[in-house]
């Protein structure tokens, strides 16, 4: 199977619960927020297929094909 990278966006609310489960090592809060935050958005982007944003193409910028010669 092909490596998958999911890159996901977490809110400032988001980070703070993430932080605060760390800090206070609760693995209860800590799983729930990977259910109900983390593994539904990863989800969402995995099921978006091979599409990429311009910043995951490795620096390159992919180029549309040239137009066809009008004569």
């Amino acid at each position: 199977m092909p490596e998958r990278v999911a890159v996901i966006r977490l809110e400032e609310r988001d980070i703070q619960d993430l932080e605060q489960a760390v800090l206070d090592r609760d693995a209860q809060a800590a799983l729930e927020f990977i259910e109900k935050i983390v593994k539904p958005r990863v989800d969402e982007v995995l099921k978006r297929g091979h599409c990429k944003p311009v910043f995951e193409w490795g620096g390159e910028t992919p180029r549309p094909a040239a137009p066809p010669d009008r004569r």
